[in-house]
């Protein structure tokens, strides 16, 4: 196989594997397609309302342990800052304070987590829309890249140079044109997509 026969069996390899990636995009006519389904809707409704639910736990949890806290302000503390436990008051508060703030640190990993997973469901739409605006750029680019170096490959037969000698500047006319429009294209659908 020649360098002209590999580029050209290349460059449709290419152009094939790009609009191959697209099929399961194809779904997408209109903007509106992103947008979350009806059931990611109300999986976001239940990861709100779990959000919320979340965050009143941890609030109730954070005045719990400043009660506690405000409860021993005047208490003498030992070098270890346990309070001392010469009096009734110090006793129950080092026997009520390590579990209210293990509470407060659980309460406060699970609105984290609860807002981890409210942020991921909310950034479904632009994810898809900036996978399909890649793909979308990709197939486009590979498609005019294509065309352009069959144009070049059929002037060059016109103007005399023998495409088969030349097949790495055609190749090289190839990968820059699919690169550059690529990034040209994505930033275009990215902007009529107000991403």
């Amino acid at each position: 196989m020649s360098g002209f026969e590999f580029t050209s069996f290349l460059i449709c390899l290419v152009w094939a594997f790009f609009e191959a990636r697209m099929v399961p995009y194809r779904r997408y006519k209109m903007s509106d397609d992103f947008d979350l389904s009806n059931s990611e809707q109300s999986e976001l409704a239940k990861a709100a309302s779990d959000l919320a639910a979340a965050r009143k736990e941890f609030t109730a949890a954070d005045a719990e342990v400043t009660r506690l806290v405000a409860m021993g302000s005047g208490l003498p503390r030992t070098k270890s800052g346990d309070f001392d436990e010469r009096n009734s008051t110090g006793k129950r508060l080092n026997r009520l304070l390590p579990p209210a703030r293990s509470k407060s640190y659980s309460c406060e990993r699970n609105v984290n987590a609860a807002d981890t997973a409210v942020k991921e469901i909310t950034e479904r739409p632009k994810t898809r829309a900036l996978e399909w605006a890649r793909w979308e750029a990709w197939r486009n680019a590979s498609r005019l890249a294509l065309i352009v170096s069959a144009c070049i490959a059929l002037l060059m037969l016109i103007i005399g140079w023998a495409p088969a000698d030349n097949w790495f500047y055609l190749g090289l006319v190839w990968f820059a044109l699919s690169y550059t429009m690529s990034k040209i294209l994505r930033k275009n659908l990215m902007q009529g997509l107000g991403i």
